[in-house]
């Protein structure tokens, strides 16, 4: 089966602007499948949040560290949340609150917050 992963991006971002070659790139030479979402025209659903979230680390510590990780899915100028599901809330309310670039790979369980934009490699390394 093809390895096949996911980039939830803005095109107006420079990260994403730069990011974006970068995984097209490793899409080509190493044969993944690669789908590119304008998440602020297709947000993601809340049960999406809520995996992408859970595949970052989410929930599976203390609350402390749960908190963190679900802040630092959002921009910094958004609000303040301590959970998954005031994180859903937030994306749910305002998709453009989302941190950006996410690079998803949903059979890997693996999910990360591309800035800056070279951390796309971490997510391709093992494809």
């Amino acid at each position: 089966m093809t390895a096949s992963l996911t980039l939830y991006h803005n095109p107006k971002c420079g990260t994403c602007v730069t990011a974006t070659p970068l995984l097209q790139k490793e899409a080509e030479s190493k044969g993944f499948e690669l789908e590119m979402i304008e998440f602020r025209y297709n947000p993601l659903t809340p049960e999406q949040v809520e995996q992408v979230l859970t595949f970052l680390g989410a929930g599976q510590g203390n609350d402390e560290e749960t908190a963190k990780i679900c802040q630092n899915f959002l921009r910094k100028d958004a609000p303040k949340v301590s959970s998954i599901a005031e994180a859903k809330k937030v994306v749910a309310d305002d998709p453009a609150m989302m941190q950006r670039p996410i690079v998803v790979n949903w059979a890997a369980k693996k999910a990360m917050v591309c800035r800056p934009a070279d951390l796309i490699y971490e997510m391709t390394k093992d494809l």
